[in-house]
């Protein structure tokens, strides 16, 4: 009788969170997420600095990631503490904590308004992560698939 009620329990767990989150948190479903036709102030003049600072798409990348967690910060007892900032336009958020999803649609957009990248360069991933689902990019650098995760702050190029 235990063990039967774990498992449900397990189930309804993996259900909830792999699935649920993914129905109704945005830049979080099961379809990829598009970058926008055009970027929203303050977000353009971010892109045209960077842009005019990068000469290649990996300085694009390394300048557009460092912009995102130099802005925002994640966090998994932030998740508890500030649900709320998972949901809304990525775009009108202030600094401080952000969620996953909402700093990987950040640095996607840029990444794909550069002119860098394709949409098809841009994967995005997902896990559990207690007791959370977690995302992050892989992204196609010159023909290598590296991760970006700003959120934990990881860059492996």
């Amino acid at each position: 009788m235990l063990w039967e009620n774990i498992v449900i329990i397990l189930l309804v767990y993996v259900f909830i969170a792999a699935i649920g989150a993914r129905l109704v948190v945005p830049y979080f479903g099961f379809r990829r997420p598009y970058a926008p036709k055009k970027m929203p102030n303050p977000w353009e003049k971010h892109l045209v600095f960077l842009k005019g600072q990068s000469k290649s798409s990996k300085e694009f990348l390394i300048n557009a990631f460092n912009l995102i967690t130099a802005q925002y910060k994640g966090g998994r007892r932030q998740n508890f503490l500030r649900i709320w900032r998972a949901f809304g336009s990525a775009f009108n958020k202030k600094s401080g904590y952000l969620t996953c999803n909402m700093q990987n649609y950040l640095l996607h957009s840029l990444l794909i308004k550069s002119g860098y990248f394709k949409e098809k360069d841009i994967r995005h991933k997902y896990r559990l992560l207690r007791p959370f689902i977690h995302q992050w990019l892989e992204i196609n650098l010159g023909g290598k698939w590296i991760i970006a995760d700003p959120w934990a702050r990881k860059l492996e190029i």
